[in-house]
């Protein structure tokens, strides 16, 4: 996303087509990171990775309310070199969180997540037959 973002800043203006198929790949690794990020707090906090993921739906509420204040004080006249600044913070952003990313996250079940088995008795009737076994019909049922 990082990279599709520094892409948005550097094409030319009248390059719409490519601008719309950077900003598609933009949003198709994004969804990809999200899959991984997503699995990755299920792994790390079992069942309470609700918990968590509504704490994370919260703090994206909040960044998309405040997105449009960041636009307008950026890119509030709409020209291109204010949308490039804009798109500049934006890959620095995410670069920095992805380098934070890599050198604090640990994947890794952690013990108070671990669901605890409880201990089941199953009982299983058998009943040995001379015949060869228990479904093993009798002749003259037909």
């Amino acid at each position: 996303m990082t990279i599709c973002l520094i892409f948005l800043a550097l094409i030319p203006t009248d390059w719409i087509f490519t601008a719309q198929l950077i900003y598609l790949i933009a949003i198709i690794g994004s969804a990809f990171n999200a899959c991984g990020y997503y699995k990755a707090v299920n792994l790390s906090y079992g069942y309470f990775s609700s918990t968590i993921m509504s704490w994370f739906a919260i703090i994206y509420a909040i960044v998309i309310l405040i997105l449009p204040l960041g636009k307008t004080y950026i890119a509030g006249e709409d020209s291109p070199n204010q949308w490039r600044l804009f798109f500049y913070l934006a890959a620095g952003i995410a670069l920095v969180t992805l380098i934070f990313w890599f050198y604090t996250a640990d994947v890794k079940l952690r013990s108070w997540a671990v669901l605890q088995k409880k201990a089941s008795i199953v009982s299983v009737m058998t009943y040995d037959t001379k015949d060869g076994g228990l479904f093993n019909l009798k002749s003259g049922y037909n």
